[in-house]
């Protein structure tokens, strides 16, 4: 527990962790405040009982009442009164202070960490993302922070609550050695019991329910994703079943961490009310007189009252912080690896220059293989790409092609030699290499907004520029398509480009490559979808591109490179430069 603790107080910045103290602070007075209330109605109960107390000059009660200047007996028992009530209403009001500002660190602050786990996943390497699905990195981003948040407030429960029940067990202490003792060793018998049975127990459900939650997510994702199939194919249950299992999992998991969080507060309120009867009876058979007890059961009930679900509390928090390990263990590594990361380029600022280049791209003794893996994809590749020459890479499926242009393009890193811009690596100088580059791969990643947004990919609205994208789409062919429609560029086109046919969907892919005027042009298969008519129109786009710009085309069917520059093949870890036999 106190693990877990420490790892969210790591996380946190300079500024979190003194509002966590100042909330800490004011948790502290909240104790004293509660402590107030429960013993401010012994003088009353004990006024009633034996007005002759007023009159022990030994007693506080007295000198209180001296101090008013003797009131007569009713008028005081008013004041009292009053004074509980002023004191119960600035307590309440006082704690639903505590609580916003609780709730206010709490969620302010799941925001920010919530960003910061999905800006540490958008800057890992492309590689991260190949190893880790998608479904967990959701789950981690959107349900593992707010079970590390669950766990910080949990343990601040712990804090608040064992205070409170502190404080009274010391008060009461005063009023009677024997109840207390005896109720409070009973109660601590049942927490420790509680916690014997239900930490590790916690912790491996807790486990258990992150699984299945992204399993649940993974499976969702997958239905409707590809529904059209699904549909076609009358797979609707293959679906449902896959998803009900690991729903179902879920659901069981989550039963039983509620039912151990919940359960504590009706056996710690039976606990502590047979334990206090217990003692009371023991008394009793002891021959001690129960006129002696009015006052001071009266202040043990409003304690009870008041204690009984602290226990409670405590036993869920405790529960909920064992519940969540793994959970934020998956938080603290995600964030603390991507500040490790991030260290050495703190001083690093994103740019928009871009490289000038003059001669080309050049690959120097590259050699690639996935970490993990000792095998190589290729081997001591050596190839020029010249500016504004169009390259095809062809080969069979599995050769590598594609890996060999993620690693030109720099999100791959090639295991050995490098990838030069003119003398430059590419390596060292990403940003302004990216900046050059416009990319088309085999299937369009389209948002479910306007055509606006998605040929201005990521660029913010008051940066976009309507001319341009308007531009664009004449060079694709979209202009009067576009032009036509009721809403123009505002026209929504449904998620993943559902309201508009395949060509369509295409072209927009490659307008948003082009909306940069990017100087390199990489297109990984992305024709190879489309029907024999459609491909013939968009190669007819994309050729009269050639020559303005270094294209880098990658594709199975050869009528597509046929006009190319140059051409490599990709075969056995090696790329040789070839040319078709029909040209």
């Amino acid at each position: 527990m106190l693990k877990n603790i420490k790892k969210i107080w790591e996380l946190l910045n300079k500024k979190q962790k003194w509002m966590l103290i100042l909330l800490l602070g004011m948790t502290i007075v909240g104790t004293g405040i509660e402590l107030l209330a429960v013993s401010a109605i012994n003088p009353f109960v004990e006024t009633i009982s034996n007005p002759d107390v007023l009159n022990d000059e030994n007693a506080l009660i007295a000198r209180f009442y001296t101090w008013l200047g003797k009131p007569n007996y009713t008028s005081f028992l008013v004041m009292i009164l009053a004074g509980i009530i002023a004191i119960y209403i600035v307590k309440n009001a006082y704690l639903l202070t505590l609580y916003n500002f609780q709730y206010k660190f709490s969620f302010d602050n799941q925001r920010l960490m919530e960003r910061e786990l999905l800006d540490s996943y958008l800057e890992r390497e492309y590689t991260f993302h190949l190893k880790h699905n998608s479904a967990e990195l959701q789950r981690n981003v959107l349900q593992d922070v707010m079970g590390m948040y669950h766990t910080l407030s949990s343990g601040l429960m712990l804090i608040t609550e064992g205070g409170v029940c502190l404080a009274l067990f010391v008060y009461l202490l005063y009023l009677d050695k024997t109840i207390t003792i005896g109720v409070v060793a009973f109660l601590l018998l049942i927490f420790g019991l509680y916690t014997a049975v239900f930490g590790k127990r916690n912790d491996k459900i807790g486990v258990e329910s992150r699984r299945a939650s992204a399993m649940r997510v993974q499976w969702v994702q997958q239905s409707l994703g590809g529904i059209k199939e699904i549909k076609i194919l009358g797979r609707e249950g293959f679906f449902i079943r896959n998803y009900d299992i690991n729903s179902a999992i879920y659901a069981k998991r989550q039963r039983q961490y509620q039912m151990t969080v919940t359960a504590p507060r009706p056996i710690m309120e039976a606990a502590g009310i047979s334990a206090l009867l217990g003692v009371i009876a023991f008394k009793l058979l002891r021959g001690v007189n129960a006129t002696y007890f009015m006052s001071t059961l009266t202040t043990f009930a409003v304690a009870a009252f008041r204690v009984l679900p602290s226990f409670g509390r405590l036993s869920g928090a405790y529960g909920a912080i064992a519940f969540q390990r793994s959970a934020v263990e998956e938080v603290y590594d995600g964030i603390m690896k991507a500040r490790t990361e991030k260290e050495g380029l703190s001083k690093v600022t994103k740019t928009k220059d871009k490289i000038d280049m003059k001669e080309g791209i050049t690959c120097k003794d590259v050699t690639y293989r996935y970490p993990d893996s000792d095998k190589d994809i290729f081997k001591n590749v050596n190839i020029s790409i010249p500016k504004n020459k169009s390259v095809a890479f062809i080969g069979p499926s599995g050769a590598g092609k594609t890996t060999l242009v993620d690693v030109i393009l720099g999100i791959l890193f090639p295991t050995a030699g490098e990838v030069l811009i003119d003398d430059k690596r590419i390596d060292q100088n990403l940003d302004a290499w990216h900046n050059m580059i416009g990319y088309i791969p085999q299937t369009i990643y389209l948002m479910d907004d306007s055509i606006r947004k998605n040929i201005a990919f990521g660029i913010a609205d008051d940066e976009v520029e309507d001319a341009r994208i308007w531009e664009v789409l004449k060079e694709v062919q979209l202009y009067d398509f576009v032009k036509e429609l009721p809403d123009g560029l505002d026209t929504f086109i449904g998620e993943g480009g559902a309201r508009i046919s395949g060509g369509q969907r295409q072209r927009i892919g490659i307008a948003r490559a082009l909306y940069t005027n990017p100087e390199v042009l990489v297109l990984d298969e992305a024709t190879s979808a489309l029907d024999s008519e459609t491909e013939a129109a968009i190669m007819d786009a994309i050729n009269s591109l050639m020559g303005s710009r270094t294209m880098i085309i990658i594709a199975h069917r050869l009528t597509t490179v046929e006009n190319c520059d140059i051409i490599y093949q990709v075969k056995n870890k090696k790329v040789t430069k070839t040319t078709l036999k029909n040209k």
